[in-house]
């Protein structure tokens, strides 16, 4: 994930499907993502797991920031949540 997020081109990301636990046994919740490339591709990204304490920060969102390298689409960082949680800057 630390190659994707110096390597990575950012793009667009459009929130298909947003799936958070109310469950207090449930640590990570999941989001299915549709990824717009600047080049006109389009990538899928289904059940991408997400901590439970940084999954409310995409609640009510239609859209977020990702960096991604194409050669290698399941590594995805959606820029928010990396900045959230201390990861990088």
């Amino acid at each position: 994930m630390h190659r994707t997020w110096q390597e990575g081109i950012s793009a667009v990301a459009e929130i298909t499907e947003l799936e958070i636990s109310q469950r207090v046994d449930v640590t990570y919740d999941y989001v299915n993502l549709r990824i717009r490339l600047p080049d006109g591709r389009v990538l899928e990204r289904n059940r991408l797991s997400l901590p439970h304490t940084l999954a409310p920060l995409l609640r009510g969102r239609d859209s977020v920031e990702v960096r991604i390298r194409p050669e290698n689409p399941e590594d995805v960082v959606i820029v928010e949540l990396a900045r959230a949680s201390g990861a990088w800057p």
